[in-house]
């Protein structure tokens, strides 16, 4: 079927329709994570980042962020504790996961986070300013800025 300009219009209006907290329930693909520092803008991930954002209908969330290129010799998870202070390090540099529930306010998504590959971040609250661009998602929290497109 070809769609009309009717129907396009339809469509369009549902979107803005549709509550902040609905239009993010889904997966989301990492385009970009920029960072400034000191007036530069920096990717600390690398400028092609591996990332997922999920958010669901019951409130749960789950993000990952992983850097292209790390290298690591271990395949069996078990033998992490094993590892030499270089390996380790190879492992954990470039990547970070978390998840736990979350919740909306106008313009505000607060992770409320479980558990994280940041010991810091476990039982914290994480605030993201978000708007929608497009189809774009971009997040903000301080100097950071990560894009995420809908699967």
């Amino acid at each position: 079927m070809i769609p009309t300009i009717a129907g396009a219009a339809q469509a369009a209006g549902q979107a803005s329709h549709q509550s902040n907290r609905d239009r993010l329930i889904g997966v989301w693909k990492l385009n970009t994570i920029e960072v400034t520092l000191h007036g530069k803008t920096v990717f600390p991930y690398g400028e092609n980042p591996i990332g997922r954002l999920m958010y669901d209908t019951a409130g749960r969330t789950s993000a990952h962020v992983m850097k292209v290129g790390r290298v690591s010799s271990v395949v069996d998870p078990a033998a992490v504790t094993n590892c030499s202070e270089s390996e380790l390090r190879e492992i954990a540099d470039g990547y970070v996961g978390y998840f736990g529930s979350f919740d909306v306010e106008a313009n505000v998504v607060t992770h409320h986070i479980e558990a994280c590959t940041l010991p810091a971040w476990t039982g914290t609250d994480q605030k993201r300013e978000f708007e929608f661009i497009g189809t774009e998602l971009v997040l903000r929290f301080g100097p950071n800025k990560l894009v995420w497109e809908q699967l």
